[in-house]
């Protein structure tokens, strides 16, 4: 059978909820290597809602999740603790996960709308670490399997260079490895060797001087490109989808739901975010004319800017 972390917890958050008709989707794996070894996953459940059904739909599923958000994150952290306890066996590395989180939400791009469900955590010692070299791949026992509506997103630090990838991406974008499925990874795959680019000082005196010689070439230079990319990134920011939650959506999401205003806390304690970054979402929000914040005694009313 195929070791695959997506599978145990990714495809719980997609339980058929009493009242709640099953929808098609899309998932994503993404993990991001940290250069002391430890990898920050993201699974990632999207929606298409292509009409007023598939809105209600989503917004029962939201509901139910709701319901269940503390108790389905601490099913999956024993999930997830019983997997790496028994890989720790094998690896013979020390393990451990943190901040583990649910979130969801309603995300609009320039021509759709999605209903998104993400589960994220932090998995120390999740790549073996020699050297200045990151080796990826040992947690995958037994390989790994991706679904024809699955995607894996793997990034690593900027200052890696990755040496060896198996199998081949389907897709690669500087720091980032990309398969899409339907995929079925080999034993320990997919497997990767990522190794430390270091500069040596006498290489930086030289690229210095070769940079010196060359320094009224690339002012003029710079100055072309640099009008050429704002010019393009304009047009081209219309076109680009959102690939991630937007924090402020949530926030003016509880308003709605709570008449258009409700307590800073209250919003701390629905969004499961922390009270600094609520703090930091409210002052932008109100900074953007968004919302009106008014003192309450010991707590701030927030009011959407619209009532």
């Amino acid at each position: 059978m195929k070791y695959n972390l997506l599978i145990i917890v990714i495809l719980s958050l997609l339980i058929t909820f009493p009242g709640v008709k099953p929808q098609e989707s899309r998932d994503t794996t993404h993990i991001t290597i940290c250069a002391d070894g430890s990898a920050f996953w993201e699974l990632e459940t999207r929606f298409e809602l292509k009409t007023e059904e598939d809105r209600n739909f989503f917004k029962d599923y939201v509901e139910a999740l709701e319901e269940e958000k503390s108790t389905m994150i601490e099913e999956k952290r024993a999930e997830i603790e019983d997997i790496i306890n028994k890989l720790k066996l094998t690896v013979k590395r020390n393990m451990e996960i943190e901040d583990l989180d649910l979130n969801y939400g309603v995300i609009e791009t320039v021509n759709k709308t999605y209903g998104v469900v993400k589960f994220q955590f932090l998995w120390k010692g999740f790549a073996e670490v020699e050297g200045d070299k990151l080796l990826i791949g040992d947690v995958f026992l037994g390989g790994y399997y991706l679904d024809k509506n699955e995607t894996m997103i793997i990034d690593f630090p900027k200052n890696f260079l990755c040496e060896h990838v198996s199998p081949s991406p389907d897709e690669i974008r500087k720091t980032t490895l990309i398969w899409y499925g339907p995929k079925d990874f080999g034993e320990k795959e997919p497997s990767i060797i990522l190794s430390e680019h270091k500069v040596s000082t006498e290489t930086n005196i030289s690229k210095k001087t070769e940079e010196d010689n060359r320094i009224g070439y690339l002012i003029a230079i710079a100055g072309i490109i640099l009008f050429i990319i704002v010019y393009f990134l304009k047009i081209r920011k219309k076109n680009i989808e959102e690939d991630f939650f937007m924090d402020e959506d949530i926030v003016i999401n509880i308003l709605n739901k709570n008449g258009g205003k409700c307590f800073q806390n209250k919003l701390v304690e629905e969004t499961g975010f922390s009270k600094s970054k609520i703090s930091n979402i409210i002052n932008k929000m109100e900074k953007d004319g968004k919302i009106i914040k008014k003192k309450i005694g010991r707590n701030n009313l927030i009011i959407l800017n619209d009532f």
